[in-house]
């Protein structure tokens, strides 16, 4: 396999570096409503700001951990790989999202990791195979 492309490298170190400054931002505060506990129907039907924040956050995240490791397979040689990389991708983002504060419901609250497990799981996966799929079909067939 010899050594790994820069170019992997690079883009995982950008990824997981987004992954960090979304965790300081919301410890910080700077996400509207960090810390408040929602009222019931606060927000109307769209919900709370932070939650709708948290949860664009993890959908953009799960796109781009599929789409990033979908590229890494194709460019280290192996759908194999690229999988393997999206589940080590998805436990490490998952466990840098858990530093993140807490989703506050009126009555409850959640870790953002839980989100991670429920919507960006689910969404990597479908997200890696679909740019799977785009990736082979552009590669030029060996005759």
């Amino acid at each position: 396999m010899g050594n790994l492309d820069p170019r992997v490298t690079r883009a995982a170190g950008i990824y997981f570096g987004l992954i960090v400054v979304i965790v300081i931002a919301a410890q910080l505060g700077i996400v509207p409503g960090t810390f408040d506990r929602p009222l019931l129907n606060d927000g109307g039907p769209a919900g709370h700001p932070y939650q709708l924040v948290m949860r664009a956050t993890v959908l953009l995240l799960a796109v781009a951990l599929g789409a990033l490791t979908a590229w890494a397979g194709e460019v280290l040689g192996g759908w194999h790989l690229g999988l393997a990389a999206l589940i080590v991708g998805g436990m490490i983002t998952g466990t840098a999202l858990a530093f993140a504060p807490s989703i506050l419901f009126p009555d409850d609250q959640y870790p953002v990791t839980f989100a991670w497990l429920v919507m960006g799981a689910p969404v990597g996966f479908a997200s890696w195979l679909a740019c799977m799929a785009a990736l082979r079909a552009a590669r030029p067939a060996v005759a």
